[in-house]
């Protein structure tokens, strides 16, 4: 199991499980600090759900938007995760 956290910093859980956005097929959850935290079966799978989000987020015709805005952010995040980028390399 992979777990990616997302800083409240930006988006909440609250903000995330409100917005329209697709989410993960192991869920969010919820930090004590508000951050959420994306799951998912592994580093493919990660990846894979990155890709959908870059398709969501291009059919969005309003790129000022909340969801493009979330959906660009869990992006990178998950570019950026130690995990997904040792994976990336192999």
């Amino acid at each position: 199991m992979l777990k990616i956290e997302i800083p409240s910093r930006e988006f909440d859980f609250n903000q995330l499980q409100q917005l329209d956005i697709p989410k993960p097929i192991n869920g969010i959850s919820e930090e004590i600090n508000e951050n959420a935290v994306l799951a998912f079966e592994d580093e493919s799978d990660a990846i894979n759900y990155s890709y959908l989000l870059g398709e969501y987020a291009d059919r969005l015709d309003d790129k000022r938007s909340a969801q493009y805005s979330a959906a660009k952010f869990i992006i990178q995040t998950i570019a950026d995760d130690a995990f997904v980028a040792a994976f990336n390399k192999s």
